[in-house]
């Protein structure tokens, strides 16, 4: 097997002040190697993002062939990286990648919008979410033409994602609130719930209250 180290930072000229999170790595097909990353900045005026790159081989130089949108940007490190991670995830199909993004517009914990560390939002939460081609749904890029498209929203945290080639079947794992994970088949146009519905329970009983709740979830519910 060939060891090959990658130095991201280096293929990538990071700048001071910013830095790069590594999501995913996904093998494609001859060789082809895909790495999904976060590239972010301390300072506010720069915009972070969710890229992937594709390597044709790993002796060759890169291409970038996804970056999320919109421009978003978080008020420290700490709170980047937490929240960013939970986007990233890929699988390959024989034509395309799907890249998943974990709703971080939104305090998870609590079903709060807008997270307060989060600048570059109107603070209308359907707005936001329909400018955005990553965070809380899954992503299609075409590998050939590089055009992407949204597949479906509603994704609290996904944390994993896989393609059946035998059956055409693109599959989708995410952490819900508590008892309330979920395994999804994923289909073009559909919204999976999250923030509205979700089978779990809140991890802190206060987030029942009306005041609280500011989403309105319905809770142990899926229904729609």
């Amino acid at each position: 097997m060939l060891n090959t180290s990658i130095e991201l930072t280096e293929i990538l000229n990071t700048k001071k002040g910013a830095g790069i999170y590594v999501l995913d790595i996904e093998f494609g097909t001859k060789g082809k190697l895909y790495i999904s990353y976060l590239d972010f900045f301390d300072d506010l005026n720069q915009c972070d993002y969710v890229k992937v790159i594709e390597f044709a081989k790993v002796t060759t130089a890169p291409r970038l062939i996804f970056q999320s949108t919109p421009c978003l940007s978080m008020l420290n490190l700490s709170q980047q990286q937490g929240s960013y991670t939970a986007s990233g995830r890929m699988t390959l199909s024989k034509s395309a990648l799907y890249v998943a993004g974990g709703m971080v517009m939104i305090d998870l914990a609590h079903n709060i919008y807008p997270d307060p560390y989060i600048v570059r939002l109107s603070g209308t939460f359907k707005k936001d979410l329909a400018l955005s081609n990553l965070f809380g749904s899954v992503a299609k890029v075409d590998l050939k033409t590089l055009r992407v498209t949204k597949v479906s929203t509603g994704h609290r945290n996904p944390q994993g994602l896989a393609f059946d080639p035998k059956t055409n079947t693109l599959w989708e794992s995410e952490h819900g609130p508590s008892g309330g994970d979920e395994l999804n088949i994923i289909k073009q146009g559909l919204n999976y719930g999250w923030p509205y519905v979700t089978l779990g329970r809140p991890y802190y009983d206060s987030d029942l209250l009306p005041e609280n709740n500011l989403l309105k979830t319905r809770y142990s519910s899926h229904k729609g």
